[in-house]
């Protein structure tokens, strides 16, 4: 069987749409991961993976985009897009600290940090992708261009984890109902 085309411009078209899925599955994934490491009940440990995650995701989106990458660079990029938050940064590192206090600690920085880890991951990998989808490299990457997006994003990442939460939630009281059955 013989497939048409008419021209390379639906073929261009799809893998740049490809492409942008492929991306987008690199920020769940990440989202996923940085939610996960935001639950570890040791103060600065959450932070630490929480950055590693984040910079291992800018990583993987240049490499879907074909772009260097820089590991110092890309720490600079993150820390500059995160302190466009203001007050974010400060409430992500007293909601790791808070984990030293014994079970209320714990608890409220396992509330408070997936939230603002999961959004802010989401919001920086949406900014790469818009920055990478328009032309630009990772080197003439600029945080102070895009700090509105980001801060567009950081909401809709929270609404997004905030839904991933409260689903995930409701299908772990279905699963220990059904098992209680």
């Amino acid at each position: 069987m013989e497939v048409e085309n008419n021209s390379g411009v639906e073929t261009q078209d799809l893998l740049e749409e490809n492409k942008v899925l492929k991306a987008n599955e690199v920020i769940k994934n990440s989202v996923i991961a940085s939610m996960g490491v935001s639950v570890i009940p040791v103060p600065i440990v959450d932070l630490v993976g929480l950055g590693t995650i984040q910079l291992n995701m800018i990583h993987n989106l240049c490499l879907l985009y074909n772009q260097e990458f820089s590991k110092t660079l890309g720490k600079s990029f993150v820390g500059s897009l995160i302190g466009s938050l203001g007050a974010l940064p400060v409430a992500a590192g007293v909601s790791s600290l808070i984990k030293i206090i014994p079970v209320v600690g714990h608890t409220l920085g396992a509330v408070s940090m997936p939230l603002v880890g999961g959004a802010s991951t989401y919001a920086i990998g949406k900014v790469f992708i818009q920055h990478f989808e328009s032309g630009g490299t990772f080197l003439d990457f600029n945080p102070s261009q895009v700090k509105e997006y980001f801060k567009e994003q950081f909401k809709n990442g929270k609404d997004i984890v905030k839904n991933v939460k409260s689903t995930t939630d409701e299908k772990n009281i279905a699963e220990v109902k059904n098992t209680a059955e």
